[in-house]
């Protein structure tokens, strides 16, 4: 009998995650194809709007870390509330822009958040320069 690797139970808890989501957010569009980048909640902000928001962090390539903020549905499957145990995996959908960032041996990806939720950072950033293995493909 075959184990798998902590490192193959992990991803597939994200591929896990990120269907499920995707199937909650948007059950008539089949959204398999849309690329995420793992990101951590870090906590509850507020029930209001329903329903909820939490703050998530995600790492840039540079390891600058950027705050989202929006409605828990648009980063897990999981239902977050302020008696969730944080900081929590969560994904980020995102539009892969250029897999070609400095060059192919560097491993970088540019990405954008903006499609297919319009998710921004509280910057109004929209645009990352990640590493390849952030993605959650």
């Amino acid at each position: 009998m075959h184990r798998a690797s902590p490192a193959q139970r992990h991803r597939a808890a994200w591929q896990a995650a990120v269907g499920t989501r995707r199937a909650f957010t948007d059950g008539k569009k089949d959204l398999s194809h849309v690329p995420a980048v793992r990101a951590q909640a870090m906590r509850w902000l507020s029930g209001e709007p329903q329903p909820g928001l939490v703050e998530v962090m995600m790492t840039d390539a540079s390891g600058r870390q950027w705050t989202f903020v929006d409605k828990w549905p648009i980063f897990s499957a999981q239902t977050l509330t302020d008696q969730t145990q944080y900081p929590v995996g969560v994904l980020i959908d995102c539009e892969l822009t250029d897999e070609d960032v400095g060059g192919i041996d560097q491993n970088l990806v540019l990405i954008s958040t903006e499609k297919p939720w319009g998710v921004q950072t509280t910057e109004g950033q929209t645009e990352f320069v990640i590493r390849r293995d952030q993605l959650n493909e």
